[in-house]
């Protein structure tokens, strides 16, 4: 049931406007709207990685909006925080994003070409689930959020923050949530994906 509302909260939040759900969060988002990605990666942990992915999911939202996806990975580490990450080394121009198995041509290994296009249009960052909350993890989510989100953007990549959810019968984690993600979100000029918002209501 759990993994099933965790992706109906994706496909709400990706169909909802963060005005919509506004009223349990008190943060307004700096940025609300991007060029729809063609390209993605997932960067987070078992939130992210369970239920076959959210790559399906979102791989499915984009087929029924008729948008082709030409590329999506997910890089996801259990029970990691952004912190775990080296996310520049996964899209620059020499690094890990350097090669690609083509499988149009036989499996082969190809080289990118950084000259033609970027690796990825947008990188989803999905930290600890109670990593912006947490005493002991908020230091490292804002840190990382901020560091992750200003290296996409020096390769021209449009960073996302996703936004977790409550613990069962703590409600009040919904808002807190959404507020301290939402901050570090508009400090790092990305947007923020509403998922803990759309959870709720899914719940609700």
């Amino acid at each position: 049931m759990k993994k099933f509302l965790a992706l109906t909260g994706l496909i709400v939040a990706c169909s909802l406007p963060f005005a919509a759900q506004s009223l349990e969060c008190s943060v307004k988002p700096k940025v609300t709207s991007i060029e729809a990605p063609h390209s993605y990666m997932f960067v987070g942990n078992s939130y992210t990685y369970y239920s076959s992915g959210l790559a399906g999911a979102v791989n499915g939202l984009a087929k029924a909006a008729g948008i082709k996806v030409r590329r999506n990975r997910m890089v996801t580490i259990g029970a990691a925080d952004l912190g775990w990450f080296n996310v520049w080394e996964l899209v620059r121009p020499s690094g890990m994003a350097s090669t690609y198995v083509d499988h149009t041509d036989g499996g082969k290994i190809k080289k990118f070409d950084f000259r033609k296009e970027k690796v990825f249009d947008a990188v989803i960052l999905q930290d600890n689930s109670t990593g912006p909350i947490h005493p002991q993890r908020k230091e490292i989510f804002e840190k990382y959020a901020k560091q992750h989100a200003y290296d996409l953007q020096c390769f021209g990549i449009q960073p996302l923050i996703m936004m977790t959810w409550a613990r069962k019968n703590k409600p009040e984690m919904t808002q807190q949530l959404a507020d301290a993600t939402t901050k570090v979100g508009n400090e790092a000029d990305a947007m923020v994906i509403p998922v803990g918002l759309a959870f709720a209501e899914a719940i609700k």
